[in-house]
């Protein structure tokens, strides 16, 4: 494997803009199904991993921290399902094939 250790050319600095010319900025609309796509697995993990531990603590007697642990991990197992759920409608058209 070589490297290229040559100089690189200067950048060009950016034309300015004509006077009197309106420079649109446009933002890109945001995609909301690969934003769920990445969105719905740490909350789900998260509660998978929180219901696991309620075992061992109501074990050791501590029926009030398990109760408080699990309506935590309902209510992030119940936020990853919609998620998860909108990441699965709008999946490309080449990734339904189950391999």
């Amino acid at each position: 494997m070589a490297l290229d250790l040559s100089d690189a050319p200067a950048a060009a600095p950016p034309a300015a803009a004509p006077s009197g010319s309106v420079i649109a900025r446009h933002r890109r609309r945001p995609d909301w199904p690969a934003l769920a796509e990445r969105l719905w697995r740490p909350p789900l993990a998260l509660a998978v991993a929180i219901f696991v531990a309620c075992g061992p603590a109501h074990a050791f007697g501590y029926p009030d921290l398990v109760f408080a642990a699990v309506l935590v991990a309902l209510v992030l197992a119940g936020s990853a399902v919609p998620l998860g759920l909108v990441a699965l409608r709008h999946r490309p058209a080449g990734a339904d094939s189950d391999d």
